[in-house]
């Protein structure tokens, strides 16, 4: 009796593995998704430069990378009595990024370049 249960309830080999599979694939895709998204909130894109960072995968890696180093910055900018200046700068940034448009490439070298000055500035004393 025991073995007829037994029998019954066995799952192949093949079944478990194509199962497993596509539980770890969807997993995969689901939190490639969900670590694309950007900073900021995309439902409140208004310009074509959002619209294409919302859009593509490695800008908005390179978004959540630039909002982390100027978090960064800024607590050390409010330790050093100028963090005025390092919003107006940030102001003066996302005017440059919004000139380059929907051109990825152009965006990318704009966060490329933003980033490695707020490393500097948070990293270096």
């Amino acid at each position: 009796m025991i073995k007829m249960f037994y029998a019954r309830s066995v799952i192949r080999p093949t079944a478990v593995a194509v199962l497993l599979a596509l539980s770890t694939s969807a997993m995969t895709v689901s939190s490639a998704q969900a670590a694309s998204h950007p900073s900021f909130n995309c439902r409140y894109a208004d310009h074509i430069t959002e619209y294409a960072i919302c859009s593509s995968y490695w800008l908005g890696k390179l978004d959540r990378r630039m909002a982390y180093w100027f978090r960064k910055s800024m607590i050390r900018a409010r330790h050093f009595g100028y963090a005025r200046q390092e919003r107006h700068e940030q102001r003066a940034w996302l005017r440059q990024r919004k000139a380059c448009g929907g051109y990825k490439k152009c965006i990318a070298r704009k966060y490329r370049q933003r980033i490695r000055i707020l490393r500097n500035r948070a990293t270096h004393v």
